[in-house]
């Protein structure tokens, strides 16, 4: 059997257009000789993977809310990871918590970059509120999750509060008179009107770049703030950011972070100062790799590779190429020597970086042919082997010389001594290896000496392989037992406890068990078939019971005959008989207490009945005694075995007012006898409805005409009976019970919400009354005050960003972003139309007309899609009736790259003895293990293209070739390829 043998792995890198690398790696590898090379080729695109969630602030607290009220709170999503954080959708086990109404999702977070979300918090009742709220991704994971609470009151003073989505803003690092944006939102989050005068910014290079001051926020409503930062030299910088406001809790600073770079730079870096050959047999060829790698921070190009001197050579490459900052690329150096002695060259090459061309030193000695045998051993010993019996011995061939041996015979003498076929003569390239494997198969007794003779090409031309061994008589059967005793223990009188008994073949010949015979009261065989034949090293195992049937000790014997050597085999028997166990019930409670129970209605308690003996208990009855109690579906009679209980369900209805007692009595086999549970209660009176509102005023505060509010009122069933609403009527047109019908029936707790809507078509002070009819105990009659004001229409319209930057986007990959619509005037506003201009953007998400309430935001999902690399800008023009007139808002965005694939390529084989019919390509992702096939079957050509790859992802990869019999070879080199 031939041994594979690879060289070691040389590199070359090559550039193609809308590639950004390829690399080539090369190996030699013999017997299915296969000359090795994989090209990978990546693109630009970017990879993206769920990334790291950073919530701020980590909780919310909306404190007191009035009912029916609702309170926006904004809360920041940070990407804190390497790549781009998708988001599918929120998850709020709490009604009273919701996303406000211009949140959208799914939610794409680029990395380094955050998001304001808005949550508001509606109660309908006067409680606290708690709810975890969590943010899950694509695959049902938790990203990240924020504790929310708040407390619903009847009446709640207003109060100006105003929230900041950040407390800091770090820029990251920015290239020195560069600048870049971060966008603050400011939002009212109290329960009154709060108005942000100014915003002062401190810091080199901090400047306050959009946002119109003052502005005046309502309840929930947000005014966004751009701030930039381009510095002027490299180094840290810090500055703040004072917004002034009339905010209950004063002022708001926010503090600004960035590091300022220097421009940016080409470099050029070698794996090596020099490249030396070392010794190498005339016409014999010998690779060396040279790594180029662009380490500066801009790229470089590498114009020209020259090489000189005699025998040495390039073997790969296409210039000019252009390596980007971090991108590597390999050179394949060959030397080739025609003539003996010492060689010298140089290779000089000539790229874009300042400090000019770089030169490396060449060298190597070219020496003659020399061929040489060596044998792994100068003798095979087989020690001792059973007559009639083989064992096999392996002796390695290995070329050490220079140039390739030639093995051209095998001879073997000695008795009992045979070489296992090989194919010869043969051919041993320097470092390839063969395997010949000698039989040694003894027909008599006794030692045993020959000879292995090799000739070959080598010098010496002959060498000598001495064989020893020697052969054993026949072996013998041996039988061995795993216990010489078997004690059982305490046994309860006629029933059985059971033990095994392995018996093991321990000799060098099969052992045949013939039978056993046993005696010994109450002892048996109960599993093991015999007769049975063991090989040396089997085993079976007998089942021994033991079934007494008198109290006391008892001894017994087992005897297995056999074919062993040493005869008949016994083990000892020993156990001891012990008396029945008895019966015992254990009841749950002595006494079952009922309480107050309302007359002619019922209660039931449960009460177990366990066997806690040691044996079976039987229950044949239960009685009851006492006004009212009764035994509710009794499974009697019940045999229970030991640790089994069952359950009694007893009832309570009393059918007049006052105490009752009573008793039950269980009898059963019990060896305490029966059991007794006292039984108590009282009847109580019928209970009456009752009827309570949340309030007894509803205030809807100042809306615009034609439009419409809502406030909640809660009634509530707080007698010991259910009561009926049986109507609710308003007087005052311009209010109006929504969606309600009665009459409505309540169980004591219960409660239902009505929604009570004010929608005022005139202008001026309206007041109006609720009448709620019912069978409340006392007072049937309820009244709700309404109360409202109603002002002219004003729309308005804002946006949240006047500028929309999509980044860098591969080509042909489209990306989305959001962009914020906001009502943010007393009337509603409507809009009839939104146009896009510009190559690659258009609008995918938003359909018109769209009219908005007061407070309430709608998004737009701008789409940029570049076909063509370069810089792209557009606008997109919101047509509506707000006061302020259309908007526009800028698009900017970079198309780069294109689509990703890794493709492979190498060199057929030219000398393997075995004809490859294919080859076999394997990839592992991440790691370079648990390595898996790609192709369906071995694939004829020498290339594979792996279009099945994910950006961001590293990947490795080998190729094995395969012959007529499926037979892999062993792998080539590897290769590791990070796609970008």
């Amino acid at each position: 059997m031939y041994k594979k043998h690879y060289s070691s792995p040389n590199v070359f890198a090559c550039s193609q257009t809308f590639r950004k690398s390829c690399l080539f790696i090369r190996a030699v590898f013999l017997t299915y000789m296969m000359l090795f090379v994989i090209t990978a080729c990546g693109s630009g695109a970017v990879g993206i993977s769920s990334g790291s969630l950073q919530i701020s602030p980590g909780n919310l607290d909306f404190g007191d809310v009035g009912l029916g009220q609702s309170v926006k709170k904004t809360i920041s999503l940070s990407s804190t990871g390497r790549f781009a954080l998708s988001i599918s959708k929120v998850n709020l086990p709490s009604s009273v918590f919701s996303l406000a109404s211009d949140q959208a999702f799914p939610l794409s977070i680029p990395a380094g970059k955050t998001q304001p979300i808005s949550i508001a918090f509606t109660p309908s009742a006067a409680q606290d509120y708690t709810a975890q709220v969590a943010f899950i991704d694509s695959s049902s994971n938790t990203l990240g999750q924020i504790a929310t609470r708040g407390r619903g009151q009847n009446e709640v003073s207003p109060t100006s509060q105003i929230s900041a989505n950040m407390n800091t803003v770090d820029f990251g690092e920015v290239v020195v008179d560069t600048a870049a944006t971060q966008t603050i939102s400011l939002t009212a989050s109290g329960t009154a009107v709060v108005t942000v005068d100014s915003a002062a910014i401190s810091g080199t290079g901090f400047t306050l770049a959009g946002g119109t001051l003052p502005a005046t926020l309502n309840p929930g409503q947000s005014v966004a703030l751009t701030v930039q930062f381009k510095p002027t030299a490299a180094g840290s910088v810090s500055g703040q950011l004072d917004i002034h406001s009339n905010a209950s809790s004063g002022n708001t600073r926010i503090t600004l972070h960035g590091r300022a770079s220097s421009p940016a730079y080409p470099k050029l870096a070698l794996s090596a100062e020099s490249l030396d050959f070392g010794d190498v047999t005339v016409n014999i060829v010998t690779t060396r790799l040279l790594t180029l790698s662009s380490t500066g921070t801009l790229p470089v190009t590498i114009n020209s590779v020259n090489i000189g001197g005699n025998g040495f050579s390039l073997v790969s490459g296409v210039f000019p190429v252009t390596l980007n900052p971090g991108q590597s690329m390999t050179l394949r150096v060959q030397f080739k020597p025609t003539v003996t002695g010492s060689a010298a060259g140089r290779l000089a090459i000539s790229s874009t970086v300042s400090s000019g061309a770089m030169v490396l030193p060449l060298s190597g000695l070219a020496v003659a042919p020399n061929p040489q045998l060596t044998l792994s051993a100068g003798s095979l010993s087989f020690g001792s082997v059973t007559v009639g019996t083989s064992t096999t011995q392996s002796l390695i061939l290995s070329s050490t010389g220079t140039s390739p041996v030639t093995v051209n015979t095998i001879g073997v003498s000695g008795a009992g001594f045979v070489l296992v076929p090989g194919r010869l003569p043969a051919v041993l390239n320097p470092g390839q290896s063969m395997t010949l494997r000698v039989q040694f198969s003894p027909v008599t007794t006794g030692p045993s000496i020959g000879r292995l003779t090799i000739n070959s090409n080598a010098s010496p031309a002959t060498d000598t392989v001495v064989l020893n061994g020697s052969s054993t008589v026949v072996p013998i059967p041996q039988l061995t037992l795993s216990n010489a005793s078997l004690t059982f223990g305490s046994v309860t009188v006629n029933t059985s406890s059971t033990q095994s008994l392995t018996l093991r073949s321990t000799g060098t010949a099969p052992v045949v068990i013939a039978s056993t015979t046993l005696n010994g009261s109450g002892f048996a065989v109960t599993g093991g078939a015999l007769p049975a034949t063991l090989n040396p090293g089997q085993s079976m195992t007998l089942q021994i019971s033991f079934t007494p049937t008198v109290t006391g000790a008892a001894t017994g014997q087992i005897t297995i005959n056999s074919n062993s050597s040493p005869g008949a085999a016994t083990v000892v028997l020993a156990g001891s008989g012990i008396a029945a166990p008895v019966p015992q019930l254990t009841v749950s409670t002595a006494s079952l207490a009922f309480g107050n129970v309302t007359v002619k209605t019922s209660a039931a308690q449960s009460l177990t009945l366990r066997s806690t003996g040691t044996a079976s208990v039987t229950v044949n009855s239960v009685t009851i005694t006492g006004a009212g109690f009764a035994l509710v579906g009794s499974p009697l009679p019940a045999t229970l075995s030991p640790g089994q209980s069952i359950t009694l369900q007893v009832q309570f209805s009393p059918t007049a007012t006052g105490a009752a007692t009573g008793q039950i009595t269980i009898n059963s086999t019990s060896s305490a006898g029966a059991a007794t549970v006292v039984l108590s209660g009282s009847g109580i009176a019928v209970p009456v409805p009752q009827l309570t509102v949340s309030s007894t005023n509803l205030s809807f505060g100042s809306i615009t005409i034609d439009s419409s509010t809502t406030q909640t009122l809660v009634l509530r069933s707080s007698g010991t009976a259910t009561v009926t609403v049986n109507s609710a009527v308003i007087t005052g047109g311009m209010f109006s019970v929504v969606a309600q019908s009665f009459p409505i029936s309540l169980a004591a707790g219960q409660s239902v919400t009505l929604q009570i809507q004010f929608s005022p078509t005139t202008a001026g002070t309206a007041t109006g009354q609720l009448t709620i009819s019912s069978n409340s105990t006392g007072n049937n009659i309820t009244t709700v005050a309404l109360s409202g004001m109603a002002t002219a229409a004003n729309p308005q319209l804002a946006v949240n960003s006047s500028t929309l930057s999509f980044g860098s986007v591969a080509l042909n990959t489209p990306i989305s972003k959001t962009l914020t619509l906001t009502s943010t005037g007393t009337s509603t506003v409507t809009i009839s139309a939104a146009t896009v201009g510009g190559t690659g953007f258009t609008l995918v998400g938003g359909s018109f007309p769209l009219s908005l309430t007061p407070g309430k935001s709608a998004t737009l999902q701008l789409q940029f899609l570049p076909t063509t690399s370069g810089a792209r800008s557009g606008q997109v023009t919101i047509v509506s009736n707000s006061a302020g007139g259309n908007l526009t808002v800028a698009l900017n965005g970079t198309g780069t790259g294109g689509a990703s694939e890794v493709d492979l390529s190498w060199d057929a084989p030219s000398n393997s003895p075995v004809p490859v019919v294919g080859y076999n390509i394997y990839r592992s992702i991440g790691t370079t293990d648990g390595f898996s096939v790609l192709n369906s079957s071995p694939v004829a050509a020498v290339v594979f293209a792996d279009k099945t790859i994910t950006n961001g992802t590293t990947y490795a990869y080998i190729v094995k070739s395969v012959d007529a019999t499926g037979t892999e070879s062993t792998p080539s080199n590897q290769i590791t390829m990070a796609i970008p």
